[in-house]
Parts: structure tokens; C-alpha cells; sequence
């Protein structure tokens, strides 16, 4: 027929005590002893059969029995206790998973593997038969609360907690006692809401982080506008700077970058600032160009240059006040000159005046005497 025999084992019931017990046991051996196999028949068509172990129900207020699967003892100083495993068949297409389950004398629990580390606890490898792909999935109870987490544990009540809540989102949070907060408290240091857009924080193989952008271009690329409610400080010590050089031509150079209002397409903001194109004709040090071709101005450097033009303008300034002060010298000069010569011919016309009429009177005597 199609379907093969079957084989049943049982003992008889007990009446007023407990029932009797089946052992199966091989024989000792000098070198070995021998092994026992448990194997379902196979089948043509079908499905293959099951193997079921289980412990006997308690029908009356005992507890129910235990199912105990045990490595052998080693009483050897230099060999080791026999492990464990667990193993699913596999499908000669490739269509099922699987599955493997180990535990080792070290108390190492493998998945994926006859060998898990000793190192860790939990050792899973591998994944499944089609992508290969290793996934691990904690998932809470249908009580409302929907919450899953890891505790990574060190020594005493510290710890890390990492959990998620269906309504609230992932959390990470250090413990030092008590029960972490769900991942919706804001006391958390990180956490990540339901909601968050794609690329919310994106970090690369290279180190480069983005936030917003899956693609970032600099160690912190930022896309859309950032918020600092502290100064950021840039490390400008002397002794990690070379070939130090004051700007030249500052004021000159300044003068030939246009300021700008604009604002980024696909926003109505208006922005103040400065086109990199322009910036780079006069000072290409304070532009940078990415992969992409993409210009970026340094603002920071863009201010020093200010600050010798302002000096610059300072300078001239007071070259200027210098000059002005010169000329209101010369002024008072000459004017104090010219004061001194409308005195003199002041005098000279009234010592004139005086001489013709002398001249006069005496014409006019000596005609008469």
C-alpha cells in the first residue's frame, strides 16, 4: 500500500502509582558505544511522517512532565561533553529553509551552525535557503503594549537597552537601574519615531554621516536647515597651522563679490548670501566642489577676509584723517598769513594817507610863504 507501518511502544497504565517507563539504551563498547537512530518512514508521493517527543499531560493538579535532551557526560580531563543539535531537513530545490539549532557543552547556543562560538551566548549564521539573508525577530504580545527590546548587560544593573514600541518607535537608552522607558519618552537619549522619513540618519562605509541623504558627501552632511543652541567651536591653535600669511588685497577683493538674496528652488525663503561661482573667482581657496559638481562656500573664511578689509578701510581712514589734519594746518597757516598781510597793507595805506597829506600841506605853505 501506499502508506507504511507503524510502530508503537507504550507501557502499561499504572492503577494507583505511576506508570511504567520505556528505556532504550545501547550496549558499552571498549572504544565506542553505539548509537541509537529515531527515523520517520519515508514517502514517494507524500509528505514524510513526523517524529513527535513529548511529555506526558497531568490530569489531575500535578504539573505537567519535562522533556530533557542531554548531551553525554565526559569524564575525561581533555574531552569535552557531547553538545546538542537540531536539525531541519533540507529541500533539494532550494525552496525551504534551514533551520539548525545547537547547544554546546561551553553553553554556547548556535543557529545556523554545528559550531557557535564560545565566545558568545547566541551565535546565528547563515540565513535562509533562497537569500541568505540572517534575520532575527522579537516580537511582543498582542496586549495593547506591542514591546520588544534587547538588554546588552555588563556587570551589576548596568546596561543597554534597545526596544521598540509599535506606537512609539525605537529607542536607545543606558540603564543603570530600574525599567527602561518606552521608546516614545523623550528622555531617551536616541530615538527614532513611527513616521521618520527615509534617510532620516544615514551613515556610509566611509564614515560619513547624513542626515536627511542617504549619499553624504562630508563627514556631516546636513540636508535642510540645522539648529545649534551652543557656539560651534573650530580648533584654530597656532601649533597645528603652517605657512601663516596675512590676506592681501583684502578691501580690493572684497569689493568684487556680490551679497545676494535668493531663495533655494522648491522653497519661498528668502536666504542672504553669496554665490560660489562669484566667490571662487577672487578667492577659489574658499570654495569646494563636490563629486557631484556641486559648489560650496566657506562662510567662516569668507568673515576673515573681512576682518583685514575692515582693517584695510581702517587704515585708509585714518590716512585720510592724517591728510585732512595737514590741510586744516596749512589752512590755518595761511590764513593767519593772510590775516597778517591785510594788516600790513592797512597800514601801509594809512601811513600813505598820511604821507600825501603831509605832501600836500607842504606844497601848499611854501606856495604861500
Amino acid at each position: 500500500g501506499k502508506t507504511g507501518g507503524h510502530l508503537f511502544m507504550e507501557t502499561g497504565p499504572g492503577l494507583s502509582g505511576r506508570s511504567g517507563d520505556i528505556a532504550i539504551k545501547t550496549g558499552q563498547g571498549s572504544t565506542s558505544a553505539g548509537s541509537i537512530f529515531i527515523d520517520a518512514g519515508s514517502s514517494e508521493e507524500g509528505s514524510g511522517s513526523d517524529i513527535r517527543i513529548g511529555a506526558g499531560a497531568s490530569l489531575g493538579n500535578g504539573d505537567g512532565g519535562n522533556v530533557l535532551i542531554s548531551g553525554g557526560q565526559s569524564n575525561g580531563n581533555s574531552s569535552s561533553g557531547g553538545s546538542v543539535y537540531l536539525m531541519s531537513g533540507k529541500a533539494e530545490n532550494g525552496k525551504n529553509s534551514v533551520g539548525l539549532l545547537s547547544i554546546s557543552d561551553t553553553k554556547s547556543v548556535g543557529i545556523g551552525t554545528y559550531t557557535p562560538d564560545e565566545s558568545y551566548a547566541l551565535d546565528i549564521q547563515g540565513g535562509t535557503a533562497t537569500n541568505r539573508a540572517t534575520l532575527m525577530r522579537l516580537q511582543g504580545d498582542d496586549n495593547g503594549e506591542g514591546f520588544s527590546g534587547v538588554e546588552l548587560w555588563g556587570n551589576s544593573s548596568r546596561r543597554w537597552v534597545i526596544n521598540h514600541q509599535s506606537d512609539n518607535g525605537f529607542s536607545i537608552q543606558y540603564k543603570e537601574s530600574g525599567t527602561p522607558q518606552q521608546a516614545g519618552e523623550r528622555r531617551i537619549p536616541f530615538v527614532i519615531e513611527p513616521g521618520s522619513p527615509d534617510n532620516a540618519l544615514f551613515i556610509k562605509s566611509n564614515g560619513y554621516v547624513g542626515i536627511g541623504t542617504n549619499d553624504p558627501l562630508y563627514k556631516l552632511d546636513v540636508h535642510g536647515q540645522a539648529r545649534f543652541t551652543r557656539n560651534i567651536l573650530v580648533t584654530s591653535d597656532i601649533r597645528k597651522k603652517e605657512n601663516i600669511a596675512v590676506v592681501p588685497n583684502a578691501l580690493e577683493n572684497l569689493m568684487k563679490i556680490r551679497s545676494v538674496t535668493f531663495n533655494y528652488i522648491g522653497e519661498d525663503k528668502t536666504t542672504y548670501g553669496y554665490i560660489a561661482q562669484d566667490v571662487e573667482k577672487v578667492f577659489p581657496d574658499l570654495v569646494t566642489t563636490d563629486s557631484k559638481g556641486f559648489k560650496a562656500v566657506d562662510y567662516a573664511g569668507v568673515s576673515s577676509v573681512m576682518v583685514e578689509a575692515i582693517k584695510e578701510q581702517q587704515r585708509e581712514i585714518r590716512e585720510n584723517e592724517e591728510m585732512l589734519n595737514e590741510f586744516k594746518q596749512d589752512f590755518e597757516l595761511e590764513k593767519d598769513l593772510l590775516k597778517s598781510l591785510n594788516d600790513n597793507v592797512a597800514n601801509y595805506l594809512i601811513l600813505g594817507a598820511v604821507g600825501f597829506f603831509l605832501l600836500i600841506l607842504t606844497v601848499i605853505l611854501s606856495r604861500k610863504y
